[in-house]
């Protein structure tokens, strides 16, 4: 496929994936922070651990490890250590093959000579990219709550997901046509058929396992929405380590993160536990039975964002270089920022004065929330784009999230908020 008619294909995919989004976010009620909708602690029921997206996403992880194990022994065994036959039709930073890793060499030494492990190379990758994605974002999603996961994980909603996510991998096969194009597209259409039906599997099967979860509703206050972005830059962080050191055949590349990881997946955990609970947590404390205007509008446009975003996700990170994805990324920002706004309010409509100095805490908040983004920027040193990106995002919204808050407990306005209370987050 030339590339005029890739760019092409990315485009119609980019508009459909938008179309998509919009239509289901217009017939989808986002959750709301209210603490007064959580159930109580007693009405829990035992956990599903091992159900929960953040421990599916690990255990696909584990198996894209595994298969570069194994493509590492079958370099070794059946191509004498050398990735040469299938590097010369990828370019780019792949190949790094951990010859020198003691599991790769253990492996080698009882494969034979290797050639049955020809499906590791490109064909195994090619079937769990997409569980890896769709898990990574549904792991991130849950930590603004239970309610707002199920809503993802409506059968319409992944399967629209996942065909975009699929048309993406699968133009970006094309662009870099090798001798396994054909398989690899095959097992792509497998995947996308697979995969939608495996995911809202698990979410049932949890929901009928723990029914009743203090996690439900999700965060409700700068505590839990600052727990919120400790994971999901935990998250991040995992799957760009990942991609690099596996599902771009850089095993040698895993040491120089490793510590990185470990570090990120114990925040991801405890940030998956702290996150949906710790403002439910304090609101018992403390008896309060609604948000703050200000973290219910944080809260409600975060989840507006996310269920806008889920669908032309992926599209939007390949195609990010391009005008149609800088404008399509703006107006999934703010359509998220508007509708979750106007949610927060409709919930809680204020006086005109309260309207109008929640409009002025907003407007400084976001302000203080760019001129972080720009520090971030200026400062990053990292060497992945996305690292960089993410940096960006979690340094505007944790600075725009706490002044905010801040803003709103110096002025006091809420009327369910006494003084007293009004440093509660």
């Amino acid at each position: 496929m030339h590339h005029a008619e890739i760019a092409s294909a990315f485009e119609t995919t980019l508009f459909f994936s938008m179309v998509a989004a919009v239509g289901l976010a217009t017939h989808r009620a986002l959750p709301s922070a209210r603490a007064a909708e959580l159930p109580p602690v007693a009405a829990r029921a035992r956990s599903a651990l091992l159900l929960h997206p953040l421990s599916q996403f690990v255990l696909v992880c584990v198996v894209i490890y595994v298969n570069q194990v194994l493509f590492g022994a079958f370099i070794l065994r059946a191509h004498g250590g050398s990735a040469g036959f299938i590097a010369r039709y990828i370019p780019g930073d792949w190949f790094a093959i951990g010859r020198q890793d003691p599991l790769v060499q253990l492996a080698a030494q009882h494969v034979g000579d290797g050639r049955w492990l020809s499906p590791t190379l490109l064909r195994v990758q090619a079937f769990l990219e997409l569980p890896f994605t769709m898990l990574a974002y549904l792991a991130v999603a849950r930590l603004l709550g239970r309610q707002l996961y199920t809503t993802l994980c409506r059968p319409l909603g992944l399967a629209l997901a996942a065909v975009s996510f699929s048309v993406t991998f699968s133009l970006v096969e094309l662009s870099l046509p090798n001798p396994y194009t054909n398989d690899d597209l095959l097992l792509r259409i497998a995947a996308c058929l697979l995969t939608p039906v495996y995911l809202a599997w698990i979410c049932r099967a949890e929901n009928r396992r723990s029914p009743l979860r203090e996690d439900a509703a999700g965060p409700a206050g700068a505590l839990g929405l600052l727990a919120f972005l400790a994971g999901a830059g935990a998250i991040s962080y995992i799957v760009l380590a990942l991609y690099d050191a596996l599902l771009l055949y850089n095993l040698a590349h895993l040491p120089r993160y490793a510590s990185g990881i470990a570090i990120s997946l114990v925040v991801a955990s405890g940030a998956s536990f702290v996150a949906p609970r710790v403002d439910a947590a304090l609101a018992r404390a403390r008896a309060v039975r609604a948000p703050s205007p200000a973290m219910d509008v944080c809260v409600s446009a975060l989840r507006a964002f996310t269920l806008l975003f889920f669908v032309p996700s992926l599209t939007l990170r390949y195609w990010g270089a391009h005008p149609s994805a800088a404008v399509c990324g703006a107006l999934v920002v703010a359509i998220g920022l508007a509708s979750g706004t106007a949610s927060a309010l409709r919930r809680s409509p204020p006086s005109a004065g309260g309207a109008l100095r929640l409009l002025v805490a907003g407007a400084i908040a976001l302000s203080l929330g760019g001129w972080a983004a720009h520090a971030a920027f200026v400062t990053a040193n990292e060497a992945m784009p996305e690292l960089v990106l993410a940096r960006i995002a979690l340094s505007f919204l944790a600075v725009a999230i706490t002044s905010f808050r801040g803003i709103e407990i110096a002025l006091c306005w809420s009327p369910h908020e006494p003084k007293a209370e009004a440093d509660q987050a």
